[in-house]
C-alpha cells in the first residue's frame, strides 16, 4: 500500500488537501466458489480535500469554539469484486470513518466510483474542564454500491445522515450519544450512553437501537446493558456486567469479573451467564481463567504500580 498527501493553507484559514492511494493485492483462494478469481488486485484512489477551521474565544467566559466544515471528493476503481468477501461483512458508519476513503472494515471489499464525503464539526472547550462536541455528516455517491447492505445506513446512492454528539464534565461524567436516519427520519440506528469514573470506580450504562440487516444475519435489537468496575485496592479489583433485551423482554447476559494485578502479572477471573437460547446456540454459564504477564502483549494504559518486577 502506498499513500501520499499534500496539503495547502490559503490565506483566508482554509486547509486544500490533495491525496492519492494505490493498493496491491494477492490473493490465493484454496476452495474458489463460482465466479471467484484469484491472482493480483489493484486498488486505485484520488481525491482532493477542503477544510475551513473556524476558532472563537469568548471574551467573558473564556471558552473557545472549533467550528470546520469538510467536504471530500473521491475516486476509486479496483478489480476485485470477484473475490470472495470474509472480512468486510460487518459494516459501521460512525464519525471515525465519515472522512474515510473506505467504509469497509477489511481489504476484500472497497469503495470504488465518485464519492463526495460532507460534515461538519463544532467542539466548545470551557476553562473549566468540561467540552461538548457535534458531528454531522453524509455520503453522497456517482452510483450506488451494492456491497453496502440493507440496515447499515451506507446503501443507496446517498447514505443515511450520521449525527454524533458528546459531552464531557470535569466531574469524570461523559455522555454520547449517535444516531442514522434517512430524509424521512426513520432511524436505522440509535444509540447512547452515560458514564462516570473517577480514580477508583467506573460505571456506565448504555442503550442501543438498531434495525436488522439479513445481509448480516443480524436481527432487529433493542438492547439496554449495564456495566461497572471497582478497584479495591493497587491489586484487587472487581467488574460486573448486565444487558437485557427489550425486543424479547428478558436479560440476555450477566457476568462478573475479579482482577488481581501486581508487578509482575495480571490475573483474571471471570464467570458469565447467557440467557438467551436458539435452534443453534443454548443457554450457557462460562467460567474463565487467564494470566498476563507483565512485559508481554499490549500496553493498557493504566496506572504502573510503584514496584518493578525481579526477571
Amino acid at each position: 500500500r502506498a499513500d501520499w498527501r499534500n496539503s495547502t493553507t490559503w490565506s483566508n484559514g482554509m486547509v486544500f488537501s490533495t491525496m492519492a492511494g494505490a493498493d496491491l493485492d494477492y490473493y490465493a483462494i484454496s476452495d474458489k466458489g463460482l465466479n471467484e478469481e484469484e491472482g493480483l488486485f489493484l486498488t486505485g484512489t484520488l481525491g482532493a480535500e477542503l477544510r475551513w477551521p473556524l476558532i472563537r474565544r469568548e471574551q467573558i467566559s473564556g471558552a473557545t469554539h472549533l467550528l470546520e466544515p469538510v467536504v471530500q471528493v473521491l475516486y476509486t476503481d479496483s478489480n476485485r469484486g470477484t473475490l470472495p468477501n470474509e472480512d468486510s461483512v460487518l459494516l459501521e458508519f460512525d464519525e471515525g470513518n465519515l472522512w474515510s476513503d473506505s467504509r469497509f472494515a477489511g481489504s476484500d471489499r472497497v469503495e470504488t466510483g465518485w464519492r463526495s464525503n460532507i460534515g461538519v464539526s463544532w467542539t466548545r472547550r470551557a476553562p473549566e474542564g468540561w467540552s461538548v462536541s457535534l458531528v454531522a455528516g453524509r455520503i453522497y455517491r456517482e452510483q450506488e454500491n451494492t456491497a453496502f447492505t440493507l440496515g447499515s445506513g451506507l446503501e443507496g446512492s446517498s447514505s443515511d445522515w450520521l449525527i454524533a454528539g458528546q459531552v464531557q464534565l470535569n466531574n469524570g461524567l461523559t455522555f454520547s450519544t449517535r444516531a442514522l436516519f434517512d430524509d424521512h427520519l426513520e432511524f436505522s440506528r440509535n444509540e447512547a450512553r452515560i458514564s462516570w469514573q473517577n480514580d477508583r470506580l467506573s460505571i456506565g450504562s448504555s442503550y442501543l437501537w438498531i434495525e436488522d440487516a439479513p445481509a448480516e444475519n443480524r436481527p432487529q435489537a433493542s438492547e439496554w446493558a449495564l456495566s461497572g468496575r471497582f478497584k479495591f485496592n493497587d491489586n484487587w479489583s472487581g467488574s460486573a456486567d448486565w444487558r437485557y433485551d427489550f425486543i424479547n423482554d428478558r436479560a440476555t447476559r450477566i457476568g462478573m469479573g475479579l482482577e488481581y494485578k501486581n508487578e509482575c502479572a495480571t490475573v483474571s477471573f471471570t464467570a458469565s451467564r447467557r440467557f438467551t437460547s436458539n435452534d443453534l446456540l443454548k443457554a450457557t454459564t462460562d467460567f474463565g481463567v487467564a494470566v498476563e504477564l507483565a512485559g508481554f502483549g499490549a500496553n493498557t494504559g493504566r496506572r504502573a504500580l510503584a514496584r518493578q518486577c525481579n526477571r
